[in-house]
Formats: structure tokens, C-alpha cells, sequence
């Protein structure tokens, strides 16, 4: 419940590498959390009314009943999986707007999900500022019913040339123009539509900073039916345990990158988790192996996303 606060291997790294707790604390992302809140405030409680575990339906359309308790922090999201899939994220204005009274200290929220034929694993996990609550439940649909096919939604990126020559890759857009052509030959009898951007060191679109955050907007479109894939081919690199790929325009000033001209790896990540749909992360990039630390794989794990890492060091 409390691991977005408390789980920080980061730390216990830069710990060993430093030979000093103190220093390693002092270089991390600073946060407002206090373990002493822990005894007035607690991550969200709520309980799963209906349907039933193990239950079994002939309608694809469920409703989702969830109770919930009236707590001092209130509550920040709520998302919804079906088979690992995004069905819903629900907002703090959208939970206001559905909140249902039921008696003192609680509340109702009711909330539309559709099945797959067959097995369906549902997950609810509730956010506070605190932490996270998860809930689980499985649902059998027994109709047949005609498997609609979603639409594809993907984005390649691939930066071989940068400002700092040092930093140039031979074969970065190459790969990233590879991989989308090899997506698109074979998605023509798997999804309704595609929708693609690519972004390449020498193609219609360079892979600069703003570029690449405009392209990461097309997946705010996916419904819990389609598919999402980001493939990015550069440099990754970590930076006073802060971790970011370098677009094509990055730009470093005394020995620091400008946040503006960088993408940090938490943006991606976000921009995937928060995207309806099946959501596959491939990663390509020199050096990913220390810029992609076991928490933002525990972070993609918890987000159900699938993330495929190459590196080379």
C-alpha cells in the first residue's frame, strides 16, 4: 500500500556506491511524505460490492459497485483493469461527480466495464497521497461473443545525431525505422485502424523534445480495446538519480541536462500508465540498464505494462 513512498532501491544504491546514507538521501527526489502521517492518515479502504468472485455472466457489460470509506485524505485516482488491460482511470473530478451517499462515513461508486469472452481479472487500485490499495476479483463471461478488433496506436523514436557529437549512434534511427515498418506489415489483420508516429534523426519528423512529448499525446485517444506501443532507440542516462532520454535537441549546461530539452522516464511511463488499453514499452537505448533502475520496472509492473529492454552496457 505505502510502496510509492517507501520502496526507493534508488537510495539503497547510491547508499553503497556513496558509503553514505546521509548523502544519498541528500541527492534524492525530495518528497513531503512523513512515516509519522502513517497514524492520521492511510491509503484508501474500500470493498468490492458487486459482482461476485468467480462469478459468471452472460452480458458483457458489468457493473462495477464499489464502496468506499470517507477518509481524512481524499482520494486522488482510481484505476481499473480488465486482463492487464487500462479499462478506466477515474479522476478526483469524475469520483466527485459519481460519488453515490450511502451512509455516514461511506460512499457508492458505481462504474461500467466491459468483458472478454471467457476468463476476465479485474483490478481495482485506489491512489491517495498516501499510497495505494488494490482489490481483485475474476468474472467469467459464458456468451459468445464476436471478438472486436481494437485499433494500434504507436509511436518509434530513434536519435543517431545529437549537438554533441560524442553522443552520435549509428544505428538508432535505423532501428526505430525498422521496428515501426515491421509493426505496420504485420497489423494490418490484427487492428480496426493504425495510428502512427515516427520520429527519426533525418526523417519528416525529428525526434526533439517537444516532438516526442506532441507524439506521446496520441495515446490519450486508446479505448480499454486497443493497443499501444512505444519504441524509443538513444540514450538513456541517469542524472543525480533522476532518469531521461536524450532527444535530439538535449542540451546540457555545466555538466547538468535542461529539463526542457530532455524527457524523463517517468513522463513516458506516465504517458503509457495513464493510456486505456494493452500498452507494450520497448526500450532501446545505450546504457538503459542504469537508466531504467528496479523501481520504474516495479512502477511499470504495478501499471501492468509490458516493457521489453535492450542496452549495451
Amino acid at each position: 500500500q505505502l510502496r510509492a513512498k517507501l520502496y526507493k532501491p534508488d537510495i539503497l544504491t547510491q547508499t553503497i556506491q556513496l558509503r553514505s546514507a546521509k548523502q544519498a538521501i541528500a541527492q534524492a527526489p525530495q518528497t513531503n511524505f512523513k512515516l509519522a502521517q502513517i497514524a492520521t492518515a492511510q491509503p484508501p479502504k474500500f470493498q468490492i460490492i458487486k459482482p461476485g468472485d468467480q462469478s459468471r455472466r452472460q452480458d458483457a457489460t458489468l457493473q462495477l459497485v464499489l464502496e468506499l470509506d470517507k477518509q481524512k485524505e481524499p482520494l486522488d485516482r482510481v484505476d481499473i483493469y480488465v486482463n492487464d488491460r487500462l479499462s478506466d482511470l477515474l479522476t478526483q473530478a469524475r469520483l466527485g461527480k459519481m460519488a453515490l451517499p450511502v451512509k455516514a462515513g461511506k460512499q457508492r461508486q458505481n462504474h461500467t466495464v466491459t468483458l472478454e469472452p471467457g476468463t476476465n481479472r479485474i483490478r481495482i487500485v485506489a491512489h491517495n497521497r498516501i499510497g495505494a490499495t488494490t482489490k481483485e476479483l475474476t468474472v467469467y463471461l459464458t456468451a459468445r461473443t464476436q471478438q472486436v478488433k481494437g485499433d494500434l496506436y504507436l509511436v518509434a523514436v530513434g536519435v543517431s545525431d545529437y549537438a554533441n557529437d560524442d553522443l552520435d549512434l549509428r544505428f538508432a534511427a535505423a532501428d526505430a525505422q525498422a521496428f515501426h515498418q515491421a509493426i505496420l506489415r504485420q497489423s494490418s489483420n490484427l487492428y480496426k485502424q493504425v495510428h502512427e508516429r515516427l520520429l527519426i534523426t533525418g526523417g519528416t519528423t525529428p525526434p526533439t523534445a517537444n516532438n516526442i512529448r506532441d507524439a506521446l499525446d496520441l495515446f490519450t485517444q486508446a479505448t480499454p480495446k486497443d493497443t499501444i506501443i512505444l519504441f524509443l532507440a538513444g540514450h538513456g542516462v541517469r542524472q543525480y538519480m533522476q532518469y531521461y532520454f536524450l532527444p535530439q535537441d538535449a542540451d546540457s549546461r555545466n555538466q547538468q541536462w535542461r529539463s526542457s530539452t530532455v524527457i524523463r522516464w517517468n513522463e513516458l511511463q506516465t504517458a503509457l500508465a495513464t493510456a486505456k488499453g494493452q500498452r507494450l514499452f520497448f526500450v532501446d537505448t545505450c546504457h538503459s540498464a542504469a537508466a531504467i533502475n528496479p523501481r520504474l520496472i516495479k512502477d511499470a509492473a504495478d501499471a501492468r505494462l509490458l516493457v521489453f529492454s535492450a542496452t549495451d552496457a
